[in-house]
């Protein structure tokens, strides 16, 4: 009888635990952890050598590949052969049980399709800067949008009155007094941009037409496996400064420009962009107004013209949205190029970075799209890494590398790249290559076992972070204008040394809290309006929770930001202050906060803040 009740109890089956998936995940990692290098096309494609480098793909371990245009390309981009060659591509990858990710470009940044998007829209949609020329006297031209009379001392602005009429010029008052003329510029096309020029970003209509002549044309050509074989797209750097060395004259200083700007500034802001903008490029009573309305109306732009519009366009046609966008390391680059990084992932599948060299010195671009990732729930954090390493990189530095990035919250590789071909200057292609033509290749497979383990294991259950850290992109709002370039005024209006020292600073702070081990999520003052709230005493950005926020040098919050601040401090919460006092709300003086912490004394806070209130901001 015992015997007969053993071999009962031997066929009823357990229900596997938690445990036992996490463990099988890291024993064998499912396809979709394993890495899909950025597959360079960059030769005249042929079938049978593309489902050779695919078998080769799958043999040494990664879960597919990323299908990245590059110089080189013999096969006419997005041409009926290239097409047939995507179609057999996917059909190959799904043979092999592979991934054949998508990417949106040829060559990049995003958004040209290859030149045909400036092609059919035309001027509207070309990439636009407002200059600004200082001078005694002036030339009418249809280029003019506006035309002020102006007495500037050293690096601040007098006074600035706007000449209406300024086809018929004034005379000058005074030997001191000067116009300033803000001309309205359309890019020149460059070979880079395939012959036109880079679209304006900020205009719907210029992702209208990318979607239209690239992401349209592989649904057409492969949609049927959009969201199974065909996972995702990836749209690598996109940015709103698309000019090249056209305006690099020394007479010459601007800012990026859309036609739509004016309005949309006026009716998010109250009051028409041209009553101030002089102060953009000078010091004087509305500078950090109109900077910080400015930077704030061309970051909502361009989150809702391209990502919010294409990651909609992915969502509704089974795609994962990932990519990346310029300068995400260093935060005046960042606000020059997309006004701010972190609100752009919002709109990500699989947000992402680009780590480039051979190098850990920079965590904050990791640490502002982890953050997101851990705030919306978003469960892949993808890195563009191992790019411009050199042809001697070893496993040893990518194990590195990776290990550091893994640490901080990505969980998803996409080598830089695996070359298609060598021939000529294509090996030159910021090396190294991840495919059959480097001399360590049969051995691959151990680094991608390891990291597809990894990706796993870090994909499932719940990130903890415990501190929040503003992040300071509004503050640069408010210091970041722009140089007046030409020789005669030269007076360094955008604060140039001092934002790069700013940018040193919060950069210096991420190394340290993160070097004494408290990990912490930045919040991004455009996402706490959006999602930020309170419970007890607890300060909730979407799916995460803090017990403390840290204010690291700002200069300025949005006043839904100080609004949320002081509903969590009421509510019990903990606010540490370090370095700089924020003293604009929007952009303008409001001075209310004091108590600061020197760096060592922050440390130490946080070292021992749980159950304690500090109430830091004065709200009488």
């Amino acid at each position: 009888m015992k015997k007969s009740g053993l071999q009962n109890s031997q066929l009823i089956k357990k229900e596997p635990t938690g445990y036992d998936l996490l463990r099988e995940k890291f024993s064998r990692p499912p396809m979709e952890h394993r890495s899909v290098p950025f597959w360079s096309w960059n030769g005249l494609l042929t079938q049978n050598e593309l489902d050779a480098q695919i078998e080769g793909f799958k043999k040494q371990g990664m879960g597919g590949f990323m299908i990245h245009v590059r110089e080189g390309l013999e096969t006419p981009y997005l041409g009926d052969e290239f097409i047939e060659r995507i179609k057999e591509t996917v059909a190959k990858a799904k043979k092999e049980g592979v991934s054949a990710w998508l990417y949106d470009e040829d060559r990049y940044s995003s958004g040209m399709g290859g030149g045909r998007v400036p092609r059919l829209g035309g001027d509207a949609v070309r990439a636009k800067a407002l200059s600004l020329t200082i001078c005694r006297d002036y030339e009418t031209d249809d280029s003019i949008q506006a035309v002020y009379q102006a007495s500037i001392l050293g690096n601040e602005l007098l006074s600035c009155k706007r000449i209406h009429n300024w086809k018929n010029p004034i005379s000058l008052l005074g030997g001191e007094e000067v116009y300033l003329v803000m001309r309205r510029h359309i890019a020149s096309p460059n070979e880079w941009c395939h012959g036109d020029t880079y679209p304006d970003n900020m205009n719907p209509q210029s992702a209208r037409l990318f979607i239209e002549t690239t992401y349209d044309c592989y649904k057409e050509a492969v949609g049927e496996e959009f969201g199974r074989t065909v996972p995702g797209i990836f749209t690598d750097e996109p940015s709103i400064r698309g000019f090249q060395e056209q305006l690099n004259e020394p007479g010459l200083t601007w800012i990026s420009w859309s036609d739509l700007l004016p309005q949309t500034f006026s009716d998010r802001n109250g009051y028409e962009i041209w009553d101030t903008l002089p102060y953009f490029f000078f010091f004087g009573p509305f500078s950090s107004k109109i900077r910080h309305d400015y930077w704030k109306t061309v970051t909502e732009m361009f989150c809702d013209a391209y990502t919010k519009q294409i990651g909609n366009w992915c969502g509704m046609n089974g795609l994962s949205f990932a990519g990346h966008f310029c300068d995400e390391g260093d935060i005046v680059g960042a606000v020059r190029h997309c006004g701010a990084v972190m609100p752009h992932y919002r709109y990500m599948d699989v947000p992402g970075i680009d780590t480039l060299c051979e190098q850990t010195d920079e965590s904050l671009t990791i640490k502002q799209v982890s953050s997101v990732a851990n705030q919306y729930g978003k469960k892949k954090v993808i890195t563009e890494t191992y790019g411009v390493t050199g042809w001697g990189l070893t496993f040893e530095s990518r194990k590195w590398i990776g290990d550091w990035q893994f640490a901080l919250g990505v969980n998803f590789l996409t080598h830089h790249l695996a070359l298609y071909s060598l021939r000529g200057c294509r090996k030159r292609d910021y090396p190294p290559s991840f495919n059959y033509n480097v001399n360590w290749w049969e051995h691959n497979r151990v680094m991608e076992d390891y990291f597809a383990r990894l990706g796993g294991v870090l994909s499932e259950g719940t990130v903890v972070r415990d501190v929040l850290v503003i992040h300071p992109a509004t503050s640069v709002w408010t210091k970041l204008g722009q140089d007046v370039c030409s020789t005669e005024w030269l007076n360094q209006a955008g604060n140039t040394e001092e934002l790069k020292e700013y940018n040193r600073e919060f950069n210096d702070l991420i190394r340290q809290l993160l070097g004494e081990h408290y990990d912490f999520d930045l919040g991004d003052e455009m996402i706490l309006k959006e999602i930020g709230s309170v419970h007890k005493d607890r300060l909730l950005v979407g799916q995460a929770s803090y017990e403390v926020v840290v204010l690291p040098g700002l200069h300025n919050l949005l006043r839904t930001t100080y609004e949320l601040l002081i509903t969590y401090l009421d509510a019990g919460g903990s606010v540490l202050s370090y370095g700089e006092v924020p003293m604009c709300i929007d952009g303008e003086q409001h001075p209310r906060f004091h108590r600061l912490y020197t760096k060592h004394e922050l440390l130490k806070e946080l070292g021992s803040y749980a159950g304690r209130t500090l109430s830091l901001i004065d709200h009488n």
